[in-house]
């Protein structure tokens, strides 16, 4: 993902270019402990929290209808502590958004 960022070469040579040190092994921990920090930043503040971002592009997928021709099946389930009982069920949606099947059913129960 960073690396197909349009930014990210430029970024990554801007902060490792140029020698503090005349020794090879200095130079080298230098510039990844350096990197390290700068690339933390960077993915902060252009990718911000991923987790976020996943979550908003699950619920904006689930709102969408499936392509003409194909069905789609969202499924979900409910759970609580014991010994209450846990569920699950779906709907299949056509691209017209009509449902075509539904079901529900109890998945376990804990006493």
């Amino acid at each position: 993902m960073w690396t197909r960022h349009e930014g990210f070469q430029n970024f990554v040579w801007s902060h490792w270019h140029g020698d503090i040190s005349n020794s090879l092994m200095e130079n080298l921990s230098y510039k990844l402990r350096n990197l390290k920090l700068h690339l933390k930043w960077w993915n902060r503040h252009v990718y911000g929290n991923i987790h976020t971002h996943v979550e908003e592009l699950k619920k904006e997928l689930a709102g969408r209808p499936p392509p003409i021709g194909h069905l789609k099946l969202n499924v979900d389930k409910a759970a609580r502590e014991n010994p209450k009982p846990t569920g699950g069920g779906g709907i299949l949606r056509d691209n017209t958004g009509s449902i075509i099947f539904a079901f529900f059913s109890l998945l376990r129960r804990s006493d």
